[in-house]
């Protein structure tokens, strides 16, 4: 197996400005987004009543407790579409910003295919992952976050099916895996230490559910780097996320009535 290995490259960011716009990519872009929607409401609505586009996307609310005892109400589909019309802003974004520095992105995001062993590799590093998150599962007694499984199941699932198996791997694996990681393993943390690093912060974004959930992302988060080490393939990772967030998907809308 050939691996494409980045050298130091001097237009690199440094490692806190490279976290720094991680963190712009995942908490700023979406406001821009929220503030479009809200400019599209105004303009398509009139006389003060909320045009057919607003009551779609407002329809089905549930109730639900994030980050906090206090109940919100959130609007499922115009969550899932609000985070659908992000994502392109978000990949625009991170190619602009190496394409600034005049970096090159298929080196340093590690646009590169993979054969089949490196996909069979990944599936059972995946699986074997999967099944001790499980065995970790039935050992603390953890059960799927409830509130997350209210939202999902209010979500009409296709916007599910793109959100979470399309777009959240697309866009998650190009920022962590592709954007950070190649910016932050030149650095003296090393590769190792770029990948628990990355990892880290990966999870962070996740902080909506409990501490023994957010083990299991961590987890991923190694794995993920790791194969992307391993490989330099963002496409493989990409995929092994997309994987792991079917199999969730799948589970939530048709198995977990029967199980809970």
């Amino acid at each position: 197996m050939n691996i494409h290995k980045t050298k130091k490259n001097l237009n690199n960011f440094h490692p806190i400005s490279a976290v720094a716009l991680s963190l712009v990519v995942v908490f700023i872009l979406p406001i821009i987004t929220a503030i479009f929607l809200g400019v599209t409401y105004s303009l398509l609505s009139t006389s003060g009543t909320d045009s057919a586009f607003q009551i779609w996307m407002e329809q089905n609310q549930v109730e639900v407790s994030i980050l906090s005892d206090e109940k919100t109400i959130i609007s499922p589909v115009e969550s899932a579409v609000s985070y659908l019309l992000t994502v392109p802003l978000q990949i625009w974004f991170i190619f602009w910003l190496l394409r600034r520095r005049k970096i090159d992105l298929t080196k340093n995001l590690g646009l590169y295919h993979f054969d089949r062993n490196a996909l069979i590799y990944s599936f059972v590093a995946w699986l074997i992952l999967y099944l001790a998150l499980n065995v970790y599962g039935i050992i603390f007694q953890i059960s799927p976050p409830e509130e997350f499984i209210k939202l999902m199941k209010a979500t009409p699932f296709i916007l599910n099916f793109l959100m979470v198996v399309i777009g959240a791997p697309i866009v998650e694996e190009l920022l962590f895996r592709g954007f950070l990681l190649s910016q932050l393993k030149t650095s003296r943390l090393g590769i190792n230490g770029s990948i628990v690093l990355t990892s880290l912060i990966w999870t962070s974004i996740h902080l909506q559910y409990d501490l023994l959930l957010l083990i299991p992302i961590f987890f991923l988060g190694l794995l993920l780097g790791y194969l992307m080490h391993k490989y330099n393939s963002l496409y493989l990772v990409i995929i092994v996320h997309a994987l792991h967030n079917l199999q969730a998907t799948l589970f939530t809308e048709f198995l977990y009535d029967y199980f809970y």
